[in-house]
């Protein structure tokens, strides 16, 4: 094990990216698509379209279904790429095994399947709240749904839970230090790797992706900035700085929303 963590300390071969460069063009032109689709588009965030339009909406199962695919086309497209890293440690572990392309999917299939995971749970919610919403409009209701989202986030952002796991996910070698030996069952354990990661990087990206999600109905821009924040805070040195600063700024957000809408209820020449 330490003669394949010390070849995996070598310098990244970031030809690497290729995988995860053609995962995510692929994500994108999905979501590019999506996007096109009025019928796709129409159920993709909380703040749509009235939900009680029963010609429009479909049922709830469906509904969940449509929620799964889209978070997991985002995540493709935005969490895929900062694996880079983990991945390029893992090739180097790997060296020049027979099977090394299939267990590098391996791991990549790993840590879509927490994110697949967690895209289920949060399109669960999605769902019953706007179930538990129907009747109601939600355009006026959306911009408080958004400073919830927001303000939980934010919250979340500056947990120590978060600080932890993104630090895990700054250091890939101790996904492989705890689940690869290179013996036994060497997809099992490349799928677990994977998983391990997947877990460290949801732990430290939720907060990001739920509020891309939200907002993504906002335009594309918002997405790629926080795809963005997501790579950076993994990956660059002075990474971890911009934990607390996003979520002052998650918080700072849902402030300002909140004090929008509460002014907006008084009207114009009143006061609280």
């Amino acid at each position: 094990m330490t003669d394949l963590l010390q070849r995996a300390r070598a310098r990244i071969d970031w030809g690497l990216a290729g995988l995860p460069a053609a995962l995510a063009l692929v994500a994108i032109a999905g979501l590019v698509l999506w996007d096109a689709s009025p019928s796709l588009s129409h159920y993709m965030h909380l703040a749509g379209p009235d939900h009680h339009d029963e010609t429009a909406a479909p049922e709830p199962l469906a509904l969940a279904g449509l929620f799964s695919a889209a978070w997991l086309l985002m995540t493709v497209a935005h969490m895929v790429p900062t694996m880079i890293p983990l991945l390029a440690a893992f090739r180097k572990v790997t060296g020049e095994r027979e099977w090394r392309h299939g267990l590098m999917l391996a791991v990549v299939a790993g840590f879509l399947t927490v994110w697949a995971v967690a895209g289920i749970v949060v399109s669960a919610v999605h769902v019953g709240i706007l179930e538990a919403l129907s009747g109601v409009h939600l355009d006026a209701l959306g911009p408080w749904l958004l400073v919830f989202t927001l303000a939980l986030a934010g919250n979340y952002q500056l947990s120590r839970y978060a600080n932890r796991c993104l630090h895990a996910c700054r250091t890939p070698l101790s996904f492989l230090a705890g689940r690869w030996t290179g013996t036994g069952r060497p997809g099992r354990e490349a799928f677990g790797v994977g998983l391990d990661y997947g877990r460290s990087c949801l732990g430290c990206c939720a907060a990001l992706m739920v509020v891309m999600f939200a907002v993504g109905s906002a335009g594309h821009g918002w997405m790629v900035l926080f795809a963005l924040l997501s790579v950076l805070q993994k990956n660059a040195p002075w990474g971890p700085k911009l934990s607390k600063p996003i979520g002052v700024a998650f918080l700072a957000a849902a402030t300002i929303i909140a004090f929008v809408q509460v002014m907006d209820v008084i009207g114009p020449g009143r006061t609280l």
